[in-house]
């Protein structure tokens, strides 16, 4: 497979193309599976190890915010998590896929990435994202914020 870049190409994207017709509360349960798909499979063991948890925090933060905010779904949070336990083999296979192509260190990508769990809309959401940034400050997990 190769991929070629050029500046010369434009794209038209309509967002929300395939998600339009769906409920928010079944878009949540993607958005935060995938994202933390992400992490557990493009990163290695020694960055999981700190990671987990910040897994932890994040879990309880959400679900705490999905009592008294209908942008989160506690339903779908746990489903979320739910899957990435009852589908660890396949994210073993995977992992060890990706690692055997990949071709970027690690800190390269994690230094463009943010720490912040919420969008920091209120006031609980800004001290959580306080917490959450200090963290990673504190275990060495480069992101956007700690420059």
């Amino acid at each position: 497979m190769k991929i070629y870049h050029t500046s010369k190409s434009i794209v038209h994207h309509k967002g929300g193309g395939t998600s339009a017709n769906r409920k928010a509360s079944y878009l949540y349960f993607y958005q935060e599976r995938n994202r933390l798909l992400n992490f557990l499979l493009f990163f290695p063991n020694s960055f999981l190890i700190k990671y987990i948890p910040y897994l932890i925090f994040n879990f309880v933060m959400k679900l705490t915010a999905s009592a008294v905010s209908p942008k989160y779904s506690a339903v779908r949070l746990i489903k979320a998590y739910w899957w990435l336990l009852t589908n660890q083999k396949w994210i073993m296979k995977n992992r060890a896929l990706l690692k055997s192509i990949k071709l970027i260190d690690d800190n390269h990508v994690l230094k463009y990435l943010s720490g912040k769990i919420f969008n920091g809309d209120n006031v609980f959401e800004k001290v959580i994202n306080y917490f959450s940034i200090g963290y990673c400050k504190i275990v060495g997990i480069k992101i956007i914020e700690n420059k």
